[in-house]
């Protein structure tokens, strides 16, 4: 499992593993950490590399988890030969009766499974689409703040051309020892009048630079409000999609559960044997299967995935160290 320690935290889910990815403007500061502890057998990436969302970062060594799944497959196929010679001794007719009852539920299970498919298609796609959007709205928030800085330069440069015609104008007005009353003297009344015309200018670019800071904050807040509505929105739909995939999950599962049921019924009229002897071997068979999904996913667990999309900061652990200590075994940046 995989733990993610970062500033501001919402829940997401990838794999099957609890994440915190924090809502920021264009880029999140993660530290990647296993559950599993051992020693590091692979280390698959390196520092400023881009990653892909679940993409193996690093890997423990797995010797002692795969041996373990194949003591877990050795006692699932001993349960499966065990229910198979309960179901042996079947006249033709009776095999015809319990493949016609398993293949109808068998295509039940497999339209099930279709529409688990679809479904896991069009979450990914949608999962794009989303990605997409927000990508979209952080390169809108980007060039927002372009032109904001852009727009803040050219006001302070018009501005301090204000000023400087001020001041001309004003040493003008000085060095021809003109009084403000002099405004129908011949030399001092243009001077006079081009003062009060940069004084004029210098307040007109003095209000453009306040009222476009305040129309500059606004655009940056709403294309912020933006990025964090296609967050939000990305967010809200994973979670939607991961209950109907949960959904779709359960539908497969009933619909497997009725095919073992139709098997069995067949299977125990045939061969004689008590419904609780073949419940049992049911039963073990099952428990084996959910032993060889638990060695499965300790094998998967001594992988790293990249949560997200990104860069890698640092890996801060080699080939043959055990895990643990001080600081995460992987920084990275999700974009």
């Amino acid at each position: 499992m995989l733990k993610t320690v970062i500033a501001a935290i919402s829940l997401t889910a990838l794999g099957g593993s609890a994440l915190a990815v924090a809502p920021t403007d264009e880029s999140v500061s993660l530290e990647l950490d296993l559950t599993a502890s051992g020693r590091v057998a692979a280390v698959l990436v390196e520092p400023g590399e881009r990653v892909t969302r679940g993409e193996v970062l690093v890997r423990l060594d797995d010797a002692s988890a795969r041996v373990a799944l194949l003591q877990a497959q050795a006692q699932l196929d001993s349960a499966r030969a065990a229910l198979a010679k309960l179901e042996e001794g079947m006249t033709d007719a009776q095999k015809e009766e319990a493949r016609l009852a398993v293949e109808q539920a068998v295509a039940s299970v497999d339209a099930a499974a279709s529409a688990l498919a679809g479904a896991d298609a069009t979450n990914e796609a949608e999962d794009a689409a989303a990605d997409a959007s927000v990508e979209h709205a952080v390169a809108a928030l980007r060039a927002v703040r372009d032109r904001v800085r852009l727009s803040i330069e050219q006001r302070t440069a018009a501005l301090e051309r204000a000023e400087e015609d001020l001041e001309e104008a004003e040493d003008a007005v000085d060095d021809a020892d003109c009084d403000d009353d002099d405004t129908a003297d011949p030399t001092c009344g243009p001077l006079l009048q081009a003062e009060a015309q940069a004084e004029a200018a210098l307040v007109a670019a003095q209000d453009a630079l306040a009222s476009g800071e305040v129309e500059d904050a606004r655009a940056i807040q709403d294309a912020e409000a933006s990025v964090e509505t296609a967050k939000v929105q990305r967010a809200t739909g994973v979670a939607q999609r991961a209950a109907q995939r949960e959904q779709a999950v359960a539908a497969v599962r009933a619909a497997e559960l009725a095919r073992d049921a139709a098997a069995a019924s067949a299977a125990v009229k045939a061969s004689g044997a008590s419904l609780a002897e073949y419940a049992s071997a049911l039963a073990q068979v099952r428990a084996a299967e959910a032993g060889v999904a638990a060695a499965e996913l300790a094998i998967d667990e001594l992988s790293l995935r990249a949560p997200a999309a990104g860069v890698i900061v640092a890996v801060n652990r080699d080939v043959g160290e055990l895990t643990g200590g001080d600081g995460p075994l992987v920084e990275m940046t999700a974009v």
